[in-house]
């Protein structure tokens, strides 16, 4: 008896775990989708790229989401990739915790093209992405944005998701 209750337990533990992980990507694309939909850069593919730089289940969430989507009249794909040299061309990189590492060389080495990169950790905006996403609490996401490197880049972003913002570099 006192065995299955342990084991129930731990299935329970497990179980919401995994929900709240789930929600948490799933807000995660949400925003991501949300701060794709606000700005406005040239296009010169016939599709809005997405790619996931790193292992993450937001990459399933995008999918998801993004179905039959479009964002500035093109068709959103998006795509995971595992290495930087994986990388091809696209309208945003979101970078996971897993690659930080390379995120200052990523931004360095892209830094004349219109790209957005989103970090997934808060502090990813001061490294050199664009935007940075933010849980305040375990209901709440936000994100940060480093305008510097916006303009830059020649991004422009819609003045709600400035307002929105948790921080903004100027």
């Amino acid at each position: 008896m006192k065995r299955r209750f342990i084991i129930s337990m731990i299935l329970f533990v497990r179980f919401f775990s995994t929900l709240a992980q789930s929600e948490h990507d799933q807000a995660h694309a949400l925003l991501l989708l949300g701060i794709a939909q606000n700005t406005d850069f040239p296009v010169t593919s016939k599709e809005y790229t997405i790619t996931i730089l790193g292992k993450s289940p937001i990459y399933e969430a995008l999918v998801a989401h993004s179905r039959n989507m479009h964002i500035n009249g093109l068709p959103v794909k998006v795509v995971e990739v595992h290495d930087v040299h994986e990388l091809t061309p696209a309208q945003i990189i979101y970078v996971t915790n897993e690659m930080n590492v390379v995120l200052a060389s990523l931004a360095s080495k892209t830094a004349q093209q219109p790209l957005l990169i989103v970090g997934a950790h808060p502090d990813h905006f001061k490294m050199g992405a664009e935007f940075s996403i933010v849980q305040l609490d375990s209901n709440t996401f936000r994100y940060n944005i480093n305008k510097q490197a916006l303009d830059r880049r020649n991004i422009r972003v819609s003045r709600t998701l400035i307002n929105s913002a948790h921080t903004v570099i100027q």
